[in-house]
């Protein structure tokens, strides 16, 4: 008995150190919070134009932002979140009460041992993003798309899944249209050798909409004549063909034209990065769009190469886009940039921006100077000159996404100072 007693003993302790083992090796709750702050200023002259000075933030390329992140992680489910500020007037009482939002805030839970994870909410997903998201385009990127996100992840290195959209409440979708805007996503990673991404944005077909009509009467200036989408009728309710009589009152019905069926309207976007050459950077994304339109769509490609000959590093952006419309050209675009490290905390370089587009060419460049204050946080000061047909972005801002090109009459000058602190 009093061996039985022992044993019994002797077990219960085991018991209590293999249960405090277990407990001692499940990760504790987290809770996690960071923010981001961009302000600063601009100075801009056009061609003979008034000077002008404004609210800036150049590393958002935004007029200020201001942001806190947060995480909580409890095991295999966590929450995440980011409320911004984003003024559309700056930083002051007149800017739109939209300022204020929440640009992300999601659940997700790993299921499986980790070979599966579901988000859903407001997402902040780059997995499947082109160049794994680091660049503006950042092609099938789920940061900010309200919805359900299922990765699955079978063996190291591989993820893919499928994206589900959820509707707002105020503009609801038929269940086949929620399932046909869907998306399907692809990241697989080789170790230190390179990294792919593959990805299908479904589209649903729209259908033709009826023709919509408005009356209200009509005090005729004398010649008008009725159409096929504006008619006017006399007192009696008759159709006047016309030329109608100056200050007699009429009819007039305009007639609005119904959306335009569309076929098949989905993009396809692909992505990857070589990483197996140290102090090299070569990355690529591109998109090719409305796959069942002949009459519109491109296909877009960026490429970013980059080598560090420490303190010196060169790099080349680039983006090529062809239309599927006749009438729409080529355009390229060529970003060069020379960084030098001064020390530490001092960056110098030279960058440079040039577009090309139907025979037309534009460009802007210019040096700056970037100071680090801390680990995170840093000042920008830069100079830029452009000049020519067109210019892409705010003055050497950020490479921008295909279509954002303004056509110039005058060259333009700007400066700015921009701060950013990460905490």
């Amino acid at each position: 008995m009093k061996k039985l007693i022992v044993l019994l003993l002797a077990l219960s302790v085991v018991g209590i150190a293999v249960m405090a083992q277990d407990a001692a090796a499940a990760p504790a709750p987290t809770l996690k919070l960071s923010g981001y702050l961009d302000t600063g200023l601009t100075y801009a002259k056009v061609g003979s134009a008034d000077d002008a000075v404004a609210q800036w933030g150049n590393d958002s390329a935004t007029n200020g932002r201001f942001q806190i992140n947060g995480s909580y992680t409890n095991g295999d489910y966590g929450v995440n979140f980011r409320l911004r500020v984003q003024p559309s007037n700056g930083f002051s009482a007149s800017s739109s009460p939209n300022a204020v939002f929440l640009r992300r805030g999601y659940g997700w839970t790993n299921l499986f041992g980790g070979m599966a994870m579901i988000q859903a909410g407001k997402l902040g997903d780059y997995t499947w993003s082109g160049a794994n998201g680091n660049y503006w385009n950042s092609f099938g990127n789920f940061d900010g798309p309200v919805g359900i996100q299922l990765q699955i992840k079978p063996i190291d290195g591989l993820n893919f899944g499928i994206f589900v959209p959820v509707a707002q409440t105020s503009a609801p979708m038929t269940l086949s249209d929620t399932f046909g805007s869907s998306a399907l996503g692809l990241n697989y990673t080789m170790k230190d050798t390179f990294n792919v991404q593959f990805g299908y944005q479904m589209m649903p077909d729209t259908k033709a909409g009826a023709d919509t009509t408005s009356s209200s009467l009509y005090l005729a200036a004398g010649g008008e004549l009725s159409s096929a989408t504006v008619a006017y009728y006399d007192g009696a309710g008759v159709l006047v063909p016309g030329p109608l009589v100056a200050n007699t009152v009429y009819t007039k019905v305009v007639t609005t034209a119904g959306a335009v069926a569309t076929k098949n309207n989905s993009s396809l976007w692909f992505g990857g990065q070589i990483l197996a050459v140290p102090k090299l950077t070569l990355d690529f994304e591109g998109q090719v769009s409305a796959l069942g339109a002949s009459d519109k769509g491109s296909f877009f490609v960026f490429e970013n190469v980059a080598y560090d000959l420490a303190p010196l590093n060169v790099s080349m952006q680039m983006s090529q886009e062809m239309f599927n419309a006749s009438s729409d050209k080529a355009q390229l675009e060529f970003n060069p940039t020379v960084d030098y490290a001064l020390s530490d905390s001092i960056n110098a370089g030279v960058t440079g921006d040039i577009a090309m587009k139907d025979s037309k060419t534009g460009y802007d460049f210019g040096p700056y100077a970037k100071f680090v204050t801390n680990k995170n946080s840093f000042v920008k000061i830069g100079v830029s000159y452009a000049a020519g047909d067109y210019t892409v972005g705010d003055g050497l801002v950020v490479f921008y996404t295909p279509g954002d090109w303004t056509p110039i009459s005058d060259s333009i000058t700007s400066a700015y100072l921009d701060f950013v602190w990460n905490f």
